[in-house]
């Protein structure tokens, strides 16, 4: 399987419906999900929970700032 970066938009969210909803017929029925016919790629895997975030990392990192030294932090 080729590499795509997320950068290369469109692709990259047809990638990973490809690699994770089963039984699609065609790319109109990969953008549907619950019924709903999502406009784009990056949508439907969004309404797929497919799609993460930085919000964690930020919060870890907010949290230990709180309470770390600046050495530990280091």
């Amino acid at each position: 399987m080729h590499i795509i970066s997320p950068s290369a938009g469109d692709e990259f969210y047809l990638r990973i419906l490809l690699t994770n909803k089963k039984g699609a017929t065609s790319f109109e029925n990969l953008r549907i999900v619950d019924g709903i016919l999502y406009p784009r790629f990056q949508d439907a895997c969004g309404a797929l929970v497919l799609l993460e975030d930085d919000q964690l990392y930020i919060n870890a990192i907010t949290e230990a700032s709180r309470w770390g030294s600046t050495k530990y932090m280091r």
